[in-house]
């Protein structure tokens, strides 16, 4: 977190820096990482505008480790006193279409449980869908604005980007099934 906010104070100084955004892999893994590089940042009187990604896979394990110690009881809430902005990604609006973009047994539902943990902290959160079924989208919204006042305004939709290797998965995938790989 020092050396971060090393770089940050060093950047802000020379050209005017002013976000400190968190994101590749999932970075609610490190939130005790994310909560020591904000406390450095005030410690050293930098105004920043915080912000870190999730997609929404960790509910059960920030529980886990609340429950072990190995973070804060809160850490959430604590995080939460720093303003940060959290860009959360839905990777699907069904557990079948969010198989289909991530090869992942990730469900509905925890996806719902990650999104209550941010709201119920405080945090500020900006949705965003990737590969959406249009045919469960209409149900998956209702059901968000039936937990989550105000959130359908917030809500962007895009295409998933495509980094390499789920490029190459996605074109073996669409050549096993005969399809044109570059489409």
């Amino acid at each position: 977190a020092e050396n971060i906010a090393n770089t940050f104070q060093r950047y802000r100084e020379e050209k005017g820096l002013q976000v400190v955004r968190t994101s590749g892999g999932e970075p609610t893994l490190v939130l005790d990482h994310i909560l020591e590089l904000y406390q450095e940042l005030a410690k050293r009187g930098l105004p920043i505008l915080a912000q870190f990604d999730s997609n929404l896979s960790t509910a059960r394990l920030i529980d886990h480790f609340e429950q072990q110690g190995i973070y804060s009881k809160d850490i959430l809430k604590e995080i939460a006193e720093y303003d940060p902005k959290v860009l959360v990604a839905f990777k699907g609006t069904d557990n079948k279409n969010i198989m289909g973009n991530i090869q992942a047994s990730l469900s509905v539902e925890e996806q719902v449980d990650a999104l209550k943990k941010f709201v119920g902290a405080g945090i500020d959160i900006y949705p965003y869908f990737y590969g959406a079924n249009p045919e469960t989208l209409p149900d998956f919204l209702n059901k968000l604005e039936n937990h989550f006042e105000n959130i359908l305004p917030k809500i962007h939709f895009g295409r998933l980007k495509l980094y390499s290797p789920a490029k190459k998965r996605i074109q073996i995938i669409a050549k096993r099934n005969g399809l044109d790989p570059e489409a």
